[in-house]
């Protein structure tokens, strides 16, 4: 046996069967929240520590659960108690984690389908030589179901496709859930926050597909004001919304914003539309915050259009006024920056309205650094070499503690470095191309 303060993974049940009190101690203690999860030097959570300190490693009882309750007859509703337990203990990666979807695969896709399509392109369709004679297969179906929502609600993006491919094999399988959540959401959102409709706006969303409609039937400020507020309500943190949605929106006005090479779809024009209201620009904000996490998308833009949520509203914003250049560095700063680079076609418009001036400096620079290859653009150079300008610019090269947080301290250089050949385009900081006093 193992000594307790190892991680047990599940062999260590399979080959010592007198471990069980201890596995069935984990379940147990997850259930009345008497462990915790630890983490590695990277902040990871990699293990779970019992009250008497005996260790699991991260996914063990989650395998363990699932096997064991399958062989005591399988209960939908104490599943899910479980693995909500399981999720606030360890995160949302609970969804992507191998037990899961292992479980899935040896309970319902193995006997019952065949993969017609390839390791890369998977599609599964129902085998006709078998029956599908679980005792409880509505229950497993609906917990299929929940790992499907999970994926959806707080997976990256493309974990939609996962989930979308679970409601297949639910559907085929002759079950409505996944119909019934397609039309009704999850159902644990009020119904008048999901639907409504009166004589300015149409509102429509579901928190398993992660979509929101809203179809504006009269402009005005209170049917923009009744939109945002809306959808809002809906992301706030304690409502589980899908991090990664779409947002199809339809009015009469059809504005967007004065930036070119930005897609000119539904949720460009809300903001658009909206952002001409300055008694709007605190929902706007209120949304940017709420919206704004890396490594999620709008879904409904083109892959070569990835945006993060929140875009076109802190884009809007951004345009108005400084009193919102704290929210467009915040944001320039979360960009993922290898997937994507839409957030650039932002910078120039910024520069020609503002110039580089000592609240617009630190803003740029976020902007040049949120892509790992920035554009060059005639109106960098053209701002920069205004007097005031290449004093700050002389200023931020010799002092770049007054204009970046200490936690880039080691990477100051490289950021001038960016910086300055983004302006000039050019490959180094010593290109003649540089005005002397900004030269290395």
């Amino acid at each position: 046996m193992k000594n307790k303060f190892d991680d047990l993974r599940i062999e260590d049940l399979e080959k010592h069967p007198e471990n069980l009190p201890l596995f069935e101690k984990g379940v147990e203690e997850i259930l009345t929240g008497r462990c915790y999860a630890c983490k590695d030097h990277a902040g990871v959570k990699t293990h779970i520590r019992l009250s008497d300190g005996t260790r699991f490693f991260r996914s063990t009882l989650l395998h363990f659960f699932l096997n064991q309750h399958t062989k005591a007859g399988f209960n939908c509703e104490q599943a899910i108690t479980f693995c909500e337990a399981y999720r606030k203990l360890m995160g949302w990666r609970m969804f992507t984690d191998y037990p899961l979807m292992q479980w899935i695969k040896q309970v319902v896709v193995e006997p019952f389908f065949i993969n017609e399509g390839s390791k890369y392109s998977e599609k599964y369709v129902k085998r006709t030589d078998v029956d599908w004679q679980l005792v409880n297969q509505e229950e497993i179906l609906r917990f299929v179901c929940y790992v499907g929502i999970g994926y959806c609600k707080y997976g990256y993006s493309f974990d939609t496709i996962n989930a979308n491919r679970l409601f297949d094999l639910v559907t085929q399988m002759g079950s409505n859930e996944a119909k019934r959540l397609k039309k009704e959401g999850s159902g644990k959102l009020p119904e008048e926050w999901i639907r409504f409709k009166n004589n300015l706006l149409s509102f429509h969303a579901n928190d398993v597909f992660a979509t929101i409609k809203i179809v504006i039937k009269e402009e005005c400020e209170e049917a923009y004001a009744q939109a945002l507020d809306a959808v809002n309500r809906l992301l706030e943190p304690e409502n589980e919304f899908p991090d990664s949605y779409g947002i199809d929106f339809r009015s009469p006005d059809k504005k967007y914003l004065p930036i070119k090479g930005l897609p000119k779809k539904g949720i460009h024009q809300f903001f658009a539309n909206a952002v001409i209201y300055p008694g709007l620009h605190d929902r706007i904000e209120k949304y940017a915050h709420l919206a704004m996490k890396e490594h999620q998308w709008y879904t409904n833009l083109r892959d070569e259009d990835a945006l993060m949520p929140s875009s076109f509203a802190v884009f809007a914003l951004g345009l108005e006024s400084e009193t919102y250049f704290p929210l467009v560095k915040k944001y320039m700063d979360t960009c993922d920056d290898e997937h994507a680079y839409l957030q650039t076609k932002f910078t120039p418009v910024f520069i020609e309205k503002y110039g580089l001036t000592e609240k617009s400096l630190p803003v740029f620079i976020s902007c040049v650094c949120s892509f790992q290859n920035p554009e060059h653009h005639k109106v960098f150079q053209e701002k920069a070499n205004e007097k005031e300008a290449q004093t700050l610019l002389a200023d931020y090269k010799d002092h770049p503690e007054k204009y970046l947080p200490s936690s880039l301290k080691e990477s100051y250089d490289s950021i001038w470095n960016t910086v300055i050949t983004t302006i000039y385009n050019c490959r180094s900081s010593k290109d003649n191309k540089i005005p002397e006093r900004l030269r290395d």
